[in-house]
């Protein structure tokens, strides 16, 4: 959020902001991350534009095959991007989700991504985890120190043509403040990974900045910020 948009807050809305700045600075504070206090609020309840639990769920699927697909063509190599990529389209159309693809995620299902698209794309399940969280299927999200080690069979099963209906159906999003305090928690993580990159340094207390990186993304969409699309959310620190 701009110092501009911060005028436009209520009284109420500048306060809750302020607390929930305050509980990530000592969760900051306690992880050993540096951070600096005059960062600016991210929009507070009442404010931010929270994603429905549909658009989330909608959106999880489509990042998950992307994840998936990305893994498979970089397993075979990319002259069978075609072949992959058609196996893999037959799946999202099941579930009903073509729709729902951003311009990059058409150019890997349609098997004409670049290299860098197909390289990018093999991080997102990290941005799946933050959408999975916030559907309630992981119970937390801890620092980002490395990638997600837990079992990503359970989401989807064998990614078969019924996966995504009982994936979105046992599905609960979480309550608007606890997605907005992990998506200020996580601006201010990527604000202490990108100074240590500007100044030639290692990111701070263990962070694995790549990590990192994805959940801005997932976390910024999910608030609406900036009200990007997919491929072009603002992750400005």
């Amino acid at each position: 959020m701009t110092n501009k948009e911060e005028n436009t807050m209520t009284q109420e809305q500048q306060a809750m902001a302020e607390a929930r700045r305050a509980r990530s600075i000592e969760i900051l504070t306690r992880e050993g991350i540096p951070f600096i206090q005059h960062l600016p609020l991210i929009e507070p309840e009442g404010a931010a534009r929270i994603r429905s639990q549909e658009e989330i769920a909608r959106r999880a699927g489509c990042v998950f095959l992307t994840a998936v697909c990305s893994w498979n063509i970089v397993e075979v190599g990319e002259e069978h991007q075609r072949e992959v990529a058609g196996h893999f389209t037959g799946i999202l159309q099941s579930w009903g989700l073509w729709e729902e693809l951003s311009q990059r995620e058409r150019k890997l299902f349609s098997g004409e991504a670049a290299t860098q698209i197909i390289q990018a794309a093999t991080w997102r399940m990290e941005a799946f985890v933050v959408l999975a969280w916030a559907l309630g299927r992981i119970p937390s999200l801890d620092i980002p120190r490395g990638q997600f080690q837990g079992d990503l069979e359970e989401f989807f099963p064998n990614v078969q043509p019924s996966s995504y209906k009982k994936f979105a159906a046992w599905s609960r999003r979480r309550p608007d403040g606890e997605i907005l305090d992990e998506a200020d928690l996580i601006y201010r993580i990527r604000w202490a990974a990108e100074d240590a990159r500007i100044n030639g340094k290692a990111a701070p207390a263990g962070i694995d900045a790549d990590v990192a990186l994805e959940r801005h993304i997932a976390l910024n969409w999910l608030i609406g910020y900036g009200g990007d699309d997919w491929d072009n959310i603002s992750i400005d620190t």
